[in-house]
């Protein structure tokens, strides 16, 4: 029915290839670019919880 997804899957070879791809197409300066005008954010990465105790401490 599905055809068999292969597990030799070499991660860093991937990855190598995904950040030479946004490296040779400037996708993070277009990303700049793109929003020079829009609105500021921040971006949280962590456990939800740690960073909501994190933010209210600072308030």
């Amino acid at each position: 029915m599905y055809d068999k997804v292969s597990t030799n899957l070499n991660f860093v070879e991937r990855e190598k290839e995904v950040l030479k791809f946004w490296k040779n197409n400037k996708i993070f300066e277009k990303t700049i670019e793109e929003r020079k005008n829009g609105k500021n954010y921040t971006f949280y990465d962590g456990p939800r919880r740690r960073m909501e105790n994190l933010i209210s401490d600072t308030y």
